[in-house]
């Protein structure tokens, strides 16, 4: 059965490709912190 190989490998190429976009993510988060936590924490809601 060759496409039963053929697509397990597909299958891990792909996890590993998005765990790999993941870490990528993670890590542009790390060196660069979005907006809003830079600017510091947001103003309290209006009271009413």
């Amino acid at each position: 059965m060759p496409h039963a190989g053929y697509l397990s490998a597909h299958q891990e190429a792909a996890s590993l490709d998005l765990s790999f976009s993941f870490t990528l993510d993670n890590l542009r988060a790390l060196f660069v912190p979005p907006a809003p936590v830079a600017r510091g924490p947001p103003p309290p809601p209006p009271r009413r």
